[in-house]
């Protein structure tokens, strides 16, 4: 799967998490939350239907509060720790926008039945809990073949383009 839509923690907040997980590896760890599972456009459509979809959604979305707290696991092939992702709201416009790409692309299977919302820290490691700390959600970042392809400015209501986006994505979240 080659597409994401996800939200980054650039900056300050990245550096908190990646002393969380123990790591200064700038490429191999970037603090994201991954709001739909990954996809790949389905054969009929275009990248434009996609982008389109996506614009759509974000079109009608201001800016998303949300809340990190404590710390997780959950076992897939294996051990993930995360801290919790809360807030109703960014769950519903996950849901959303999974709900209107789903005609135009392929999904990685699910996990779960439910989504649950996190920022993944690492794999086989225990973590102190991450004390509340509310963010405010103010782009929204999409991801082809791992580069940035564009993001949507919820607070300006208007697409980024790839390099417009790089040289702003201290702007993605904003702590309150």
């Amino acid at each position: 799967m080659s597409y994401f839509c996800e939200v980054w923690f650039p900056g300050k907040a990245a550096a908190v998490f990646r002393h969380m997980a123990n790591t200064e590896d700038i490429d191999g760890y970037f603090p994201h939350i991954t709001l739909v599972r990954p996809f790949d456009v389905r054969n009929g459509n275009s990248e434009d239907t996609v982008r389109k979809a996506i614009v759509d959604q974000c079109g009608i979305q201001p800016p998303i509060k949300f809340s990190l707290e404590d710390k997780g696991s959950f076992v897939n092939e294996t051990k993930v720790v995360y801290v919790p992702v809360y807030g109703l709201e960014l769950l519903n416009f996950a849901n959303k926008l999974e709900e209107s790409l789903e005609p135009y692309v392929n999904f990685a299977p699910k996990f779960t039945k439910q989504k649950k919302l996190h920022l993944t820290i690492k794999t086989d490691a225990d973590i102190e809990p991450y004390p509340r700390a509310d963010y405010l959600m103010l782009r929204l970042i999409v991801l082809k073949a791992k580069l940035l392809w564009f993001a949507y400015d919820l607070a300006e209501q208007r697409v980024l383009e790839r390099q417009e986006a790089k040289l702003t994505r201290e702007q993605s979240v904003r702590k309150i």
